[in-house]
């Protein structure tokens, strides 16, 4: 695979209520997925279960940057590695946001679980 170049899978992608209220714009309810997969080179990340609460995203002109807003995201049994490895694990991540300004969450909450990193599951380096 190309450099910068990734691909992403998923057994299920389940979208509530999801919507394209206008032109570059795009909102749900609710976005599951689940067994998803990204490959980019020689890493690949696997996530058995994603959910994100609320979802909005409004496409701005080239060059601005615009982050999409939710409410919430979970998201469960990570890992990360070379291939078939699991150099890093995490059992789940939380991420609660409220009180928004414009695009700007002015409260929220952060939670990882179970975090192993695992420097046996990495390639040995190579030696010059």
């Amino acid at each position: 695979m190309p450099p910068g170049k990734a691909s992403v899978s998923a057994a299920m992608l389940t979208l509530t209520n999801a919507d394209l209220p206008a032109e570059g714009e795009f909102t749900a309810d609710a976005i599951v997925i689940d067994g998803m997969m990204i490959v980019d080179g020689e890493t690949t990340a696997r996530v058995a279960h994603s959910e994100t609460r609320n979802f909005a995203y409004k496409a701005t002109p080239a060059g601005v940057i615009n982050d999409p807003l939710f409410d919430s995201a979970v998201v469960e049994n990570i890992s990360i590695g070379p291939g078939e490895g699991n150099a890093i694990t995490v059992a789940r991540v939380v991420l609660n946001q409220s009180d928004f300004v414009g695009n700007v969450a002015r409260k929220g909450d952060f939670e990882a679980s179970d975090i192993v990193f695992d420097p046996a599951a990495l390639p040995d380096p190579e030696v010059a």
